[in-house]
């Protein structure tokens, strides 16, 4: 199959099985241009939900979820597989990228737009990449990448450098495909076959730990980070912080009940001051 013929095969987001669409990517990327960046030294959050008011006692029940819990496609794992997902920080106040974790982390949140009434509990864990890992970005949205040079910078001269190609169209319409896919709002579970598939075929065959990609639940102003279970060496957690979290109509309530004392450099326990309920 070449690059036309993959391109008018999955304009349409045709319902097709995992293992089809993993094999037609890795056919067809190999050599393909692709915008991929090193990061390092840059924060990440990540939130967990729950229904009860539990103070999580160790690093790794906020980390990479257990792989048998995992019954389902997400954006970019297959079932029974761990993917870190998180929210790149352009500051240690970004809310933007706050607002796109809990959007992206909640089921009710990811699925409704409408005004809702439910209540919840989260933790929050914030990360730093303190190895370097190297990530493909993904759709390479200016807007989404404005505040992280280093990924505005590859995504720019990824553009700059691809107007030379012979293939030129056919890439562009390419990404522009990816792109979609990876914009689209799903609502089932066969919406994530090709995200995740496109993500493996990536860290599985290529020097790659994960992707970057814009946040679709509040219009690509915040950029997400999904890595793979070989980059868990590379991230280190520096606190944890633990919410309640409400929703009544389209009004939020947030309050923080609890915040770490220390997190341990070569352990896994989270030590927690109580600041309410």
């Amino acid at each position: 199959m070449d690059l036309d013929s993959f391109n008018k095969k999955y304009r349409s987001f045709p319902k097709l099985g995992y293992k089809e669409v993993y094999n037609d990517i890795l056919n067809i990327v190999i050599g393909l241009p692709q915008v991929i960046q090193e990061l390092d030294n840059i924060a990440i959050e990540r939130i967990r939900f729950s229904d009860t008011n539990k103070r999580h006692s160790n690093i790794s029940e906020i980390s990479y979820a257990p792989e048998e819990y995992i019954k389902k496609h997400g954006r970019n794992n297959t079932r029974n597989q761990s993917v870190f997902y998180g929210s790149l920080l352009k500051s240690i106040d970004d809310l933007e990228a706050r607002i796109a974790v809990i959007a992206e982390a909640n089921s009710e949140l990811r699925l409704n737009s409408g005004p809702m009434s439910f209540k919840k509990y989260c933790t929050i864990g914030r990360w730093i990449i303190h190895k370097p890992i190297r990530v493909i970005i993904f759709p390479f949205i200016k807007e989404a990448y404005s505040s992280f040079p280093d990924l505005e910078v590859a995504a720019q001269s990824f553009s700059n450098t691809i107007k030379e190609h012979k293939d030129f169209e056919e890439i562009l319409a390419f990404h522009k495909l990816v792109s979609k896919y990876y914009a689209f709002k799903a609502q089932v579970e066969d919406d994530y076959i090709f995200t995740s598939a496109f993500f493996n075929v990536f860290t599985n065959n290529f020097n790659i730990d994960g992707i970057a990609y814009p946040s679709t639940r509040i219009e690509y102003s915040a950029t997400n980070l999904a890595l793979h279970k070989k980059a868990s060496p590379h991230i280190k957690c520096l606190e944890v912080e633990h919410y309640k979290f409400e929703m009544q109509g389209k009004d939020v309530f947030v309050e923080q009940l609890a915040k770490s004392i220390t997190v341990e450099d070569n352990g896994d326990i989270i030590d927690w001051l109580e600041l309410g309920e």
